[in-house]
């Protein structure tokens, strides 16, 4: 006759120790994939503070322990697959790839690294979100120099991975890192466009304002509005000197002089404005100009200053 409570306590005691053998390998993967996870991402920082030199040294510590994770794919490929695994490699992807293409250096393969496709693809889209921060950080620095290079390298990772049309349970969830992805793009894209305008529109005020600046052969601008009460005062008097008035052409302060369309030059000495009793707006900006002791708003030459006004 069969000895059942002995048969059985044999079963138990083979059960926890392969269940024992399973929740040290799951600790052991665990504790490796959260090493690898934890130095992929600090060696990602580093890249984009340019401690390249500090990221490779983290990137290679990274490899040891994926080459450590050989041993439990080969023992305990249900331990292996179960996700975790694959989500710290897909950052040791990233970390690899974000180098490669922030420093031009040639971007390594799934076989290098010792990575499945699958994660292998998931990482490299991912680093679509690291490139877009090193834009992004370029263009607070006024570095455009290298944005359309990453912006089209960016669009070249998401077009090859759109290619792959293959069920999910192959390739990992790419479809769906793929599509988030796209909309990182599309962002990145409305952002450079936007500061490259910007940047254009800086440069043209730029040298608009160093063509004024020319022009007035040094002397700063003061903008004042027509005289509104239509009495003879400096303001005024700027505002009709170009319209041919014989009583502005006798005034002895005044000279002709068109300096931009649709404005008015005309030289007077702080003095003359000062006497002008004018309550308009503009007369009265120039004055509390000139009784400034910073004179922030125009400087002399040939101790006489120099303003621009609208034109009627």
């Amino acid at each position: 006759m069969t000895d059942r409570p002995s048969e059985l306590k044999d079963l138990a005691e083979k059960a926890r120790a392969f269940f024992s053998e399973k929740h040290a390998a799951r600790e052991r993967a665990l504790q490796l994939s959260r090493s690898v996870t934890q130095l992929s991402s600090t060696a990602i920082r580093a890249v984009h503070r340019n401690e390249y030199d500090e990221a490779r040294g983290l990137i290679g510590t990274a490899r040891e322990r994926v080459a450590e994770m050989k041993d439990i794919q080969t023992h305990h490929p249900d331990i292996y697959y179960t996700g975790f695994v694959q989500d710290a490699q897909k950052e040791y992807v990233e970390a690899n790839a974000t180098l490669a293409f922030i420093t031009g250096a040639p971007l390594p393969y799934p076989e290098e690294l010792g990575i499945s496709y699958g994660a292998y693809l998931n990482g490299l889209g991912e680093t679509i979100g690291e490139m877009r921060r090193y834009l992004l950080d370029s263009l607070r620095r006024a570095d455009v120099s290298r944005c359309e290079e990453l912006l089209d390298l960016m669009d070249h990772v998401y077009t090859e991975l759109f290619t792959m049309d293959f069920p999910e349970a192959i390739t990992h969830g790419l479809r769906r890192t793929t599509d988030a992805m796209r909309g990182i793009l599309e962002r990145t894209r409305g952002d450079l466009t936007t500061a490259l305008r910007q940047q254009s529109l800086e440069e043209r005020l730029t040298q608009m304002l160093g063509r004024v600046s020319g022009e007035s052969q040094g002397n700063r601008i003061i903008t004042a509005p027509m005289c509104v009460n239509r009495r003879i005062c400096a303001v005024s008097l700027a505002s009709t000197s170009l319209r041919g008035s014989e009583s502005v052409k006798k005034h002895s302060n005044i000279r002709r002089s068109g300096v931009t369309s649709g404005h008015c030059r005309a030289e007077y000495t702080p003095e003359q404005v000062q006497k002008s009793k004018c309550d308009c707006p503009g007369a009265k900006a120039l004055t509390r100009a000139t009784r400034s002791d910073r004179l922030h708003n125009w400087t002399l030459t040939d101790r006489k200053p120099v303003a621009i006004f609208p034109c009627p």
